[in-house]
């Protein structure tokens, strides 16, 4: 996926591009986007997605917005538009039930990455209904649910509660860098199970 070496030529074509980006329509924005994913570095004016994602971001799809919002994330730009993140949170709990693994996972980090205190009442309405999907989730979707909240500290121990049990469950599956990010979950919430699930799990790390 080197897609072309960042030369003299490539650069100018790049700056040339970067030029439209507002005029872009849904489809070359996606593609421009994956290119910045795969180079993992902000070869544009990160802003300009931004501003011509807003007019798309109710007629692309899901998986269209996941790379929008990974590609947000590998070149550390936060959304800054509070009506472009509503617009996800809603996109998201609207589409809770199909959404696949790596778009769930790519439009969690960048909303987590981008949201401040004005976003926690959608913070707590998007782990309301990520409560029902635990169970059909893969394990690092879950991890990332559980750190949803963590930035702003906004704990739903429901969510908390069945992510530990996953990975109690499951912890043959897990990375050790897994093991640690759900370790900060349960030390940054100070969690405490009612079944004890967190220090079952934690003797098992």
């Amino acid at each position: 996926l080197n897609l072309a070496r960042v030369c003299e030529f490539v650069w100018e074509a790049l700056r040339k591009l970067g030029r439209k980006l507002r005029r872009m329509q849904s489809e070359q924005l996606v593609q421009a986007m994956f290119y910045c994913n795969v180079l993992r570095r902000p070869v544009f004016e990160m802003f300009d997605f931004e501003v011509n994602l807003a007019r798309f971001v109710d007629t692309m799809t899901l998986l269209e917005l996941g790379v929008m919002s990974m590609g947000f994330f590998k070149t550390q730009t936060p959304i800054r538009n509070p009506e472009l993140l509503d617009r996800l949170y809603k996109r998201l709990i609207a589409e809770i039930q199909t959404v696949d693994d790596i778009t769930l996972v790519a439009i969690l980090k960048v909303l987590r990455y981008s949201s401040k205190l004005p976003q926690v009442r959608q913070v707590m309405e998007l782990m309301e209904v990520l409560h029902t999907q635990i169970s059909r989730i893969s394990l690092m979707s879950c991890l990332h649910v559980a750190l949803f909240g963590v930035e702003l500290q906004c704990c739903h121990d429901g969510v908390l509660e069945l992510v530990l049990q996953r990975f109690n469950q499951d912890i043959e599956n897990a990375r050790l860098k897994d093991m640690e990010r759900i370790c900060l979950a349960i030390s940054v919430f100070n969690y405490r199970s009612p079944t004890g699930v967190e220090q079952e799990l934690c003797a098992k790390i």
